[in-house]
């Protein structure tokens, strides 16, 4: 199926995410008035004029707390920044031991 050819001139007036019919030449933004519709496990993008479906891709799975939360890479996030915190604590702990010593001292009389 060939695609009608336009001129240079009307193609740049039209923003680069134009969908476009191959039935009935409906054309619209990516986000425009397509009627986008979930089919089992597919989402589906049909022309709003004729029906024709434009485009057909898995359907993403929700994304809820729990599956974040178990995934293995927060895990490891988790770890490493428990690791940094610690490492932070125990090279902190004595520089403040030494800046109160140090202070104390100046205070004396």
């Amino acid at each position: 199926m060939t695609l009608p050819r336009h001129r240079d001139d009307e193609r740049s007036d039209r923003p680069k995410s134009t969908l476009f019919c191959t039935a009935c030449d409906h054309e619209s933004p990516v986000g425009g008035d397509w009627r986008v519709r979930t089919r089992g496990d597919r989402t589906v993008t049909v022309c709003p004029d004729c029906g024709t479906t434009i485009d057909e891709r898995p359907a993403s799975p929700p994304r809820d707390d729990a599956t974040i939360r178990h995934h293995p890479g927060v895990w490891a996030i988790a770890a490493s920044a428990r690791v940094l915190l610690t490492s932070a604590k125990l090279w902190c702990a004595p520089l403040v031991a030494t800046s109160r010593a140090f202070v104390a001292t100046l205070d004396r009389p």
